[in-house]
């Protein structure tokens, strides 16, 4: 047996000439500007959960932390948020017709000082379905 190992990786766009770069470099390969998350700032990647179709081509998805939305932003993005300390964050996926009969969200806590990389998956289980919110 194989083991696979999938690994998100997320383009972002430079600050400074605007390219295409990948989340984990620490440059622009195109003018080399720095791209690393200032201190406080990070990033959650936001898979799409589940196949998308022509009529529901995004689902909507928000971070909030207790009652006050930090992103709002449609599954496939990725969310960059700014912490100054470690917070226990919602995130949920929301109803969309065809894409989604029902939402899901979960909770995770958040520490900008130990990982400023994050991604979400989906633990299913018959009828429902658990988000998991984890460092990478």
């Amino acid at each position: 047996m194989t083991a696979i190992e999938v690994i998100f990786v997320a383009l972002i766009k430079c600050p400074d000439c605007g390219r295409d770069v990948s989340d984990r470099a620490e440059s622009c390969p195109n003018c080399g500007c720095p791209v690393e998350s200032s201190s406080g700032t990070v990033r959650i990647m936001l898979p799409v959960l589940v196949r998308q179709s022509i009529f529901a081509p995004n689902q909507k998805v928000t971070i909030s932390f207790y009652d006050e939305i930090l992103w709002e932003g449609v599954a496939g993005d990725v969310a960059e948020v700014y912490l100054e300390d470690a917070a226990f964050l919602t995130i949920k996926y929301h109803e969309n017709l065809l894409l989604s009969l029902w939402g899901v969200e979960g909770t995770g806590i958040v520490d900008p000082s130990k990982s400023r990389r994050y991604t979400v998956s989906l633990h299913t289980e018959f009828m429902s379905g658990e988000l998991v919110l984890q460092p990478f």
